[in-house]
């Protein structure tokens, strides 16, 4: 009887582990299609880090303009 239990106690441990790790495998999945999603919507936008610096070395900078190209943020603007 011990021996039953033992083994149902064992299986049914092992389906608990197959579950969480596929689950853990779809959320992994889930995260990563996120990510890829976010990149390619900034792929087109100049950076965050790009803006500041450039306000910050540029306070007097008027029609700023950005543009992403393919290697480059590019900034067209002109100072008083």
């Amino acid at each position: 009887m011990a021996g039953i239990l033992l083994i149902a106690a064992t299986v049914t441990f092992a389906h608990t582990n197959l579950d969480r790790k596929e689950t853990r495998t779809e959320k992994r999945k889930a995260r990563k299609e996120l990510r890829m999603e976010r990149r390619a919507e900034n792929r087109n936008e100049v950076s965050i880090e790009t803006r500041d610096q450039f306000e910050t070395d540029f306070t007097d900078a008027r029609n700023v303009q950005f543009v992403k190209t393919k290697n480059f943020d590019e900034v067209s603007f002109f100072i008083r």
